[in-house]
C-alpha cells in the first residue's frame, strides 16, 4: 500500500508522548458493528505493543477531548466503521481539518473536526488518516457481526502494514 506521508516537524515536541502514533478507535461496543474501531484498534495494540512510539485509545465517539490526546503526537489514526459499502471492506483516507463550529450544535463529531480542533488549539499541523471499515448492523446489540469480523480478519495484515508504512514515514 502507498500511503501518502510528509515528515512534519511539531511545534511541541516535549513531553511525555512527543514520540508517539495515536490510533483511536471509534464506536460504541454496545451497537454491534459501530464497535468495530474499538475492536481493531485492541487488535492492533496486541500486534503492535512491542513498540513504545504507539498510543492506543478507545472511545464510544468522538468528542472535544480527544484533541488534548494530540498535543504531543505526531500523527493521529482513527479507525472507525462505516455503514457504506466499500470495495474490499476497508477504505483508509487523508483526513484534512475543518472548523469545529461546523459541529458545536451536534453531538457528532468526525475525524477533520478533531484534527482541525488540535490545530486551532495547538498551532500544529497533524499528519492524520481514517481507517473506514464496512460495518453491517448498527443496533442495540453485543458484538461484530459474521460478516464484519470476516472483512476484518481479510484486511487486518493490511491494516498493520499501512500503520507500519505511516510509522516509516511520519516519525
Amino acid at each position: 500500500m502507498n500511503i501518502p506521508v510528509s515528515r512534519q516537524q511539531n511545534q511541541d515536541n516535549h513531553g511525555p508522548e512527543a514520540a508517539r502514533i495515536l490510533i483511536v478507535g471509534c464506536g460504541d461496543k454496545q451497537r454491534r458493528d459501530d464497535g468495530i474501531g474499538p475492536f481493531v484498534v485492541e487488535r492492533l495494540a496486541g500486534v503492535l505493543h512491542v513498540s513504545d512510539c504507539f498510543r492506543f485509545l478507545t472511545k464510544p465517539r468522538l468528542s472535544p477531548e480527544i484533541a488534548m490526546e494530540l498535543k504531543y503526537a505526531h500523527s493521529v489514526i482513527f479507525v472507525v466503521a462505516t455503514g457504506d459499502v466499500l470495495e474490499g471492506g476497508w477504505r483508509c483516507s487523508r483526513v484534512l481539518p475543518e472548523a469545529l463550529e461546523n459541529h458545536v450544535k451536534t453531538d457528532f463529531l468526525n475525524p477533520e473536526s478533531i484534527v482541525g480542533l488540535a490545530r486551532s488549539s495547538y498551532y500544529k499541523k497533524l499528519p492524520a488518516w481514517v481507517f473506514s471499515v464496512q460495518g453491517d448492523a448498527f443496533g442495540p446489540g453485543f458484538g461484530i457481526t459474521p460478516a464484519a469480523r470476516k472483512r476484518i480478519d481479510k484486511m487486518f495484515l493490511m491494516i498493520v502494514e499501512a500503520v507500519l508504512e505511516i510509522h516509516a514515514k511520519v516519525l
